[in-house]
């Protein structure tokens, strides 16, 4: 039962995937990562956030400058998106 689980999963990775490459996401950097059950999963490299208790021992102004980093990248993500339209 669990391998029919992991087998429908992939696939629906693989889905989403083709899904992001029609609306022009590039996949090309992705970074392996492992899940709590030691998975490897791969995610993109942008606008990825880590678990919430990984920021509770940064200062107030380490998490301010962590806050400017993605709304920088994310904003340089949407202005690029905005270009190619």
């Amino acid at each position: 039962m669990m391998l029919m689980y992991e087998k429908t999963q992939e696939r629906e990775w693989e889905r989403m995937k083709f899904d992001a490459k029609l609306v022009g996401v590039n996949l090309d950097n992705v970074q392996t990562v492992k899940t709590k059950e030691g998975k490897d999963v791969e995610l993109p490299s942008t606008f990825v956030f880590g678990e919430p208790s990984d920021y509770v021992n940064l200062s107030s102004e380490e998490k301010d400058e962590l806050t400017k980093k993605m709304k920088g990248m994310h904003h340089n993500w949407a202005s690029n998106k905005m270009k190619d339209r």
